[in-house]
């Protein structure tokens, strides 16, 4: 099959899949042209839930792809007639914003065949009436795609609870450039003693790292209520919050009223400065409520660090099928929280293998898997079986 050109429409510029374009159109059969509804990221325009400016910093981030923001009306309508018959297929990411809905509208006028790409989960629940929408109005909204690329298990099954077949369904899940974390981590790790200076946690001998928005959602009170469990019992263990948002203060009076001087905050860091932090944890823990995959998970395995998630991650089926590879712990479950945190902890045999094992699973949730998907989407979509 020859190279095919695709359009893809995105709510905005990330640091886990922008860079995967270039690598798509160096590794594979699409060459693909990306159009953005916003610049954050690259201008200092606030993250909505948590009100922190975004500010990216990933060297190549846009490299090895033609890209377009598209940030107006006005915009929309010189798009449309640059992309006047260019393209052979449309990948679409999601639907709410105003580049998706009118990328749609122009992929029916002109009959083009659209892949949808969208995270949406079974797992969390909704108000009634979303429900009834959903099972209303999705079956006929889904019917205008010729194919699905969901970044995860549960956005597959939502797919299928909502009448797509299992054929049109091609799995390509939230990935990283799973090379650039391990390696830096790995090198920093050579200079631990000095590096945990330099971030002022020589102190602990252990650490336990988080990466979170300070939000309900991410639940960051249950990571500090484990500080508080095991300040006593295992005095060395330091807990490392990273992240901002709106709760900050909320976070900032428990850390004061439960005396917690185990636990730092070094705020909101760019993506540059985490492989830091990675190479001297010990464990991660993302403890959210209502988390569709949990990025910094992927990030953490492939530096190696041993992982706990709560049951609110859509990521555990995809990168945690079993305990070999790290743990899962009931939401709210802190005595189960905390065994594992100390199981990690003292057991160096056990701590070793899994994050050996978390190592080998990562490489599998890769770009050239993600781009293999990519590839057998668009087959599909022109292929004479359909």
């Amino acid at each position: 099959m020859d190279n095919i050109k695709v359009a893809l429409f995105s709510n905005h510029p990330t640091q886990w899949e922008s860079p995967f374009f270039g690598y798509l159109n160096r590794n594979s059969m699409i060459d693909i042209e990306v159009f953005y509804g916003s610049k954050l990221g690259f201008k200092k325009l606030s993250e909505s839930e948590s009100g922190y400016k975004l500010e990216f910093d990933i060297p190549g981030l846009m490299d090895g792809y033609k890209y377009y923001f598209i940030e107006n009306e006005h915009d929309l309508i010189g798009l449309f007639k640059k992309i006047n018959g260019k393209y052979d297929a449309f990948i679409i990411e999601g639907h709410y914003g105003t580049i998706q809905r009118k990328a749609i509208w122009y992929g029916l006028k002109n009959k083009m065949p659209m892949i949808y790409r969208s995270d949406s989960t079974l797992l969390y629940n909704s108000p009634v009436i979303k429900r009834i929408l959903r099972k209303i109005i999705l079956p006929v909204f889904l019917k205008l795609f010729k194919s699905f690329l969901p970044l995860s298990t549960p956005a597959s099954e939502f797919l299928k609870h909502y009448g797509v077949h299992n054929g049109k369904i091609f799995i390509s899940p939230y990935m990283l450039n799973n090379d650039w974390y391990y390696e830096l981590a790995d090198n920093y790790r050579k200079n631990k003693i000095n590096l945990k200076k330099e971030l002022g946690l020589e102190q602990f001998e252990h650490i336990a790292l988080a990466i979170l928005k300070l939000e309900d959602r991410e639940n960051p009170i249950e990571f500090l209520a484990v500080a508080e469990l095991l300040k006593t019992r295992i005095p060395s263990l330091g807990f490392v919050l990273i992240g901002d948002g709106t709760k900050r203060k909320k976070v900032e009076e428990f850390i004061a009223v439960k005396k917690l001087h185990n636990v730092v905050l070094p705020g909101y860091l760019k993506l540059s400065e985490l492989p830091k932090y990675y190479s001297i944890a010990n464990v991660f823990i993302h403890p959210a409520k209502e988390e569709c995959w949990g990025l910094s998970v992927n990030e953490a395995m492939a530096s190696q660090v041993p992982v706990i998630v709560s049951t609110g991650l859509g990521c555990r089926f995809d990168l945690l099928p079993s305990e070999e590879f790290g743990f899962v712990y009931p939401i709210g479950d802190l005595s189960t929280l905390s065994s594992l945190i100390q199981k990690i902890i003292t057991d160096k045999d056990l701590s070793i293998q899994i994050s050996r094992n978390a190592k080998l699973k990562i490489e599998d949730i890769s770009y050239k898997k993600a781009a293999k998907e990519f590839e057998n989407a668009i087959k599909f979509c022109f292929s004479a079986k359909q």
